[in-house]
């Protein structure tokens, strides 16, 4: 899962692949009946500056067109808003 981070000393944008694992326990058969979720870890396994991925995403809709933006949601695991933003300062 990609997420931004702006610095708040240097204003820079920095990216980082977090890793996160869960335990999941059911206390009903539906699934509308309770469930909980307990986070077990999470790891920033890597950190991109922005310039990288933005170019690796510049790359990626060549392949998906700009219309597919929707699919590099679901692949890359980042959200809407900071792809936007990210898709706004390529001007695309």
């Amino acid at each position: 899962m990609l997420f931004d981070v702006e610095c708040p000393h240097c204003k820079r944008v920095i990216w980082c692949d977090l890793v996160f694992s869960y335990g999941r326990k059911v206390y009903a058969q539906s699934l509308l009946d309770l469930e909980e979720y307990t986070l077990k870890y999470a790891k920033v396994e890597e950190v991109f500056t922005e310039d990288e991925v933005a170019e690796y995403i510049k790359k990626c809709l060549e392949i998906l067109k700009p219309e597919n933006t929707e699919e590099l949601l679901r692949i890359f695991g980042i959200g809407k808003e900071s792809l936007n933003k990210l898709l706004k300062r390529l001007e695309m």
